[in-house]
């Protein structure tokens, strides 16, 4: 499966659900890459794992007519740039191009529709708050190549930048552990 075929997938798969976005997209694609062995280019960012490629792709996909997506500003952070929410759409076309995907690529749909049901039953939505801290557990626990303990967590989250709390380490290293994709030792208590 080509990386702008698997965007396009998660997208068909997703774009129903409300809080499914942007954040989202990016997160689900990195966890979707991994199990699938497909290099989407996730890379230590602002704000978790980011891939430039799945930004490309799915602009790739607005602008030929795919997918629709829209913009709501919803106000402006504190350093004072804009909080956009993204959401997404699949047109007949996309539709029909996903269709196609999955009569060339069966088995590999199949594993992703599989991990997003999982996904959505163990946290119970594709809540992009919950998505970028197991993001951002997973990308550590890989990068450590090892068991990481729950509580070494936060401290290497600040090597890239980045803040999680104890309660969020907790939540989805349970998530990524019976998803099969870390191990995270200790209580965490």
């Amino acid at each position: 499966m080509r990386p702008r075929d698997m965007v396009l997938a998660i997208i068909v798969q997703c774009a129903e659900r409300p809080e499914f976005g942007r954040t989202s997209l990016q997160k689900l694609g990195g966890v979707a890459g991994l199990r699938l062995s497909v290099d989407l280019g996730h890379r230590a960012h602002f704000f978790g794992p980011y891939s430039s490629a799945v930004e490309a792709d799915t602009d790739a996909l607005a602008m030929s007519g795919l997918v629709e997506e829209s913009v709501q500003v919803l106000g402006v952070n504190a350093q004072g740039r804009p909080i956009r929410s993204y959401s997404y759409k699949v047109t007949d076309d996309g539709q029909q191009e996903y269709e196609q995907i999955a009569a060339e690529s069966p088995q590999e749909v199949q594993q992703l529709t599989t991990l997003l049901a999982q996904i959505e039953k163990v946290i119970g939505s594709f809540d992009q708050q919950v998505l970028s801290a197991a993001a951002k557990v997973l990308y550590i626990a890989r990068e450590q190549d090892r068991p990481v303990d729950f509580d070494e967590i936060g401290g290497l989250a600040l090597e890239h930048g980045w803040k999680v709390n104890k309660y969020q380490v907790q939540r989805v290293a349970a998530v990524l552990v019976q998803l099969g994709f870390a191990k995270v030792t200790g209580g965490g208590n």
